[in-house]
């Protein structure tokens, strides 16, 4: 049974006042792509509330997998209890497999890399997101961080092919590199040093959040107006095709 702070919690997704409102904006965007496949038998490892059912053709089968530790704070039970790293699965089983926000909860992501390329079959896809500017979530189970780097080095390295990724790196940030790329404007990046602090007290004070808050709001409204078309898919990953360098 869910506590009345976590009923609130799931009341305010979706709107502005949810501590997750931008980072759901760019899941649920990353999820859109799910909506081509067809025919196809599906693996959804960390599956949760199966949020993802929402964007699947009818045509798709699917098994929701989740970890019994973590999967006791959500109201929906899975298909299978099981655990990344070692899948309950035959080998060369599935069309695709997906990895929403599940690499940085395993203590041996690599392990759990290999097991999903084990139960795909030759020519299955991979999609997986991870966060990056994010808080501890789902403690003690949450153990890294990937940069969008990072992640494309696990994944090649493990013999996979990175045939889409995009990075949200943190608030707006995915949305405003869009917005230039659509503007035909060139985006570089900039390196900065930073410092702790070692001496006085913090500047902090709660009408600097009120009005950090106005100023999203105020970027939000600018975003949407004459949005073009939607980004990306966050990462859409599959193993090389036979013959490939």
């Amino acid at each position: 049974m869910q506590q009345p702070g976590q009923r609130l919690y799931n009341a305010l997704r979706g709107s502005l006042l949810h501590p997750q409102w931008l980072s759901d904006r760019f899941s649920i965007r990353s999820r859109q792509s799910l909506r081509a496949l067809r025919d196809s038998r599906i693996l959804d490892i960390g599956s949760g509330n199966s949020r993802n059912i929402a964007y699947l053709h009818a045509s798709n089968s699917v098994i929701r997998l989740d970890y019994p530790a973590t999967n006791r704070r959500y109201d929906l039970r899975p298909d299978v209890f099981g655990d990344a790293r070692c899948l309950p699965v035959a080998d060369d089983v599935f069309d695709a497999i997906f990895l929403f926000e599940v690499l940085e909860h395993l203590d041996a992501p690599e392990r759990a890399i290999r097991e999903i390329r084990r139960a795909l079959q030759p020519r299955g896809k991979l999609f997986v997101s991870v966060p990056f500017v994010y808080p501890i979530h789902d403690a003690p189970h949450d153990f890294q961080r990937f940069t969008i780097h990072g992640i494309r080095h696990l994944l090649q390295t493990l013999g996979f092919e990175v045939v889409q990724i995009a990075s949200s790196n943190c608030f707006v940030s995915a949305e405003v590199l869009a917005k230039a790329r659509w503007a035909g404007l060139r985006v570089a990046e900039v390196g900065v040093h930073h410092y702790p602090r070692t001496q006085g007290r913090s500047f902090i004070h709660p009408l600097h959040i009120l009005s950090t808050l106005l100023e999203l709001l105020r970027i939000w409204r600018q975003l949407h107006v004459g949005e073009g078309a939607p980004l990306p898919a966050r990462a859409s990953l599959g193993p090389p095709r036979q013959g490939a360098a």
